[in-house]
């Protein structure tokens, strides 16, 4: 049993469908919730900053998230964390033995999904703790 569940926070349908199963699970077994996005950052060129804006746009994002479900239901405690990183990596650091990672993935009859290059299945390939990634 795990004692907190992460949801990987994304714009879209698959994150919506990945935000949706884990807070009904959340809700079920009572764990903790932490909503996260990662800020993407391998576009950066070397010497110039990551965009303030890029970083209020996934708080943005994290707050109506946490806002939505928190008037939808009630008793679950919800926090809020903006990574800045590649994804798949900041994902994969974030698991752990007692902490169920939740992550969407897009369902468009992709090739790469199709031959193993899905962000969900390498993160669950490479975690040190439960990963679920719910299609949507």
């Amino acid at each position: 049993m795990t004692s907190r569940t992460i949801v990987a926070v994304d714009a879209g349908p698959a994150g919506d469908a990945a935000l949706d199963w884990a807070v009904r699970r959340a809700h079920w077994v009572k764990d903790p919730m932490l909503f996260v996005h990662v800020v993407q950052e391998t576009t950066l060129v070397p010497g110039k900053v990551l965009s303030p804006d890029r970083f209020d746009g996934a708080r943005s994002l994290l707050d109506t998230a946490a806002a939505r479900v928190r008037d939808a239901v009630t008793g679950l405690e919800i926090r809020t964390e903006v990574i800045a990183g590649d994804v798949v990596p900041s994902l994969i650091a974030m698991t752990a033995p007692d902490a169920l990672l939740v992550v969407g993935e897009k369902t468009h009859g992709s090739v790469r999904s199709s031959i193993g290059w899905s962000p969900g299945l390498r993160v669950a390939a490479h975690a040190a703790g439960p990963v679920a990634v719910i299609p949507g």
